[in-house]
C-alpha cells in the first residue's frame, strides 16, 4: 500500500484526534475541585462576614442566582442585592460553610458544580434558630484572566419525605 492510501485512510482517525484534543481540556495547575473549593471557601468568608459585595465579587459580570426564597439577581449587583437580602433575614447571625461535592468539567472553562451549604444559627421559616443544610448547584467559568467565578447558583432545601401512607386503606 502507499503512503498517500495509508495517509487517506489514517485520515479519519487523525481527525477524530484532533477533535478529542480539542475537547479535553489543558492540565491545569490544580484540580478543579481544589480550585472550586478556594472560591467556596471565600465565599463563606463573605457570608460569615455578612458582607455581600465580597461574596458578590465572587460571581462572573453577567451570572445569575436564584436565592432559595425564589428572588432572583442578574448580573454581579443583581447577586449582592439577593445575598445582602438573604444575610439580613435567614442568615444573619449565621456561620456558613460551602464544600464542593461533585465537580465536572462540561468544557474547559466551564464546571458544574454540586455543592453543600452548612448554615449554623440560621432562622428557619418558625423563626426558631437551626442548622440548615442546603444544596447549592453552580455553573463556575474561567474568564479571559483565568480566574474561576460563579456564572450561575441554585441554592435548595430538600423537604422531608412525606409520611408513609396508611395501611389501613
Amino acid at each position: 500500500m502507499s503512503l498517500a492510501a495509508e495517509g487517506r485512510m489514517l485520515r479519519p482517525f487523525m481527525f477524530l484526534a484532533l477533535a478529542i484534543g480539542l475537547l479535553v481540556p489543558a492540565a491545569s495547575s490544580a484540580a478543579p475541585a481544589d480550585e472550586v473549593n478556594a472560591v467556596l471557601k471565600s465565599l463563606g468568608d463573605a457570608f460569615n462576614k455578612g458582607d455581600a459585595k465580597a461574596a458578590a465579587a465572587l460571581f462572573a459580570e453577567d451570572s445569575d442566582v436564584i436565592s432559595p426564597f425564589g428572588v432572583p439577581g442578574k448580573g454581579r449587583a443583581g447577586a449582592e442585592k439577593v445575598i445582602a437580602g438573604d444575610l439580613a433575614g435567614a442568615l444573619k447571625g449565621s456561620t456558613n460553610t460551602f464544600t464542593a461535592e461533585d465537580v465536572r468539567q462540561l468544557a474547559p472553562n466551564v464546571l458544574l458544580v454540586d455543592a453543600t451549604h452548612e448554615s449554623q444559627n440560621m432562622t428557619g421559616p418558625d423563626g426558631k434558630k437551626m442548622t440548615g443544610k442546603l444544596h447549592l448547584v453552580l455553573v463556575m467559568v474561567r474568564g479571559k484572566d483565568k480566574k474561576l467565578t460563579i456564572g450561575a447558583a441554585r441554592p435548595y432545601m430538600f423537604l422531608p419525605p412525606p409520611p408513609q401512607a396508611s395501611a389501613s386503606r
